[in-house]
């Protein structure tokens, strides 16, 4: 992944990390327990580039990361599925932004 990838869960404040993406979905980590929802959007974007993605997923698993520091005390790491990823438009968006995050487009 490039540097400075930023993700946002639309609507929300709290403050997450892109730990991972791919083709089928892409894993966070968070202080909080995001709560289980249907449908999340998400605002992926790069400083200083003149674009912005932003994308539906659900979610599909959470853990907790115990930190090194502070045994049993840890990020949340969730994973989310692209929503309607088997769609041809949504299949083409997801390889522009992957292009986009990975510096190949």
């Amino acid at each position: 992944m490039r540097d400075g990838v930023k993700i946002e869960i639309v609507g929300r404040g709290c403050a997450i990390t892109l730990t991972n993406v791919g083709p089928g979905g892409f894993a966070i980590a968070s202080e909080e327990n995001l709560a289980s929802v249907a449908r999340r959007q998400f605002r992926f974007s790069v400083p200083n580039e003149p674009w912005s993605f932003v994308i539906s997923a659900q979610m599909a698993y959470c853990l907790l990361r115990p930190r090194a520091k502070a045994p049993g005390l840890g990020q949340y790491v969730t994973g989310f599925m692209f929503a309607d990823a088997t769609e041809p438009g949504v299949q083409q968006q997801i390889a522009d932004v992957l292009g986009k995050l990975v510096g190949t487009t």
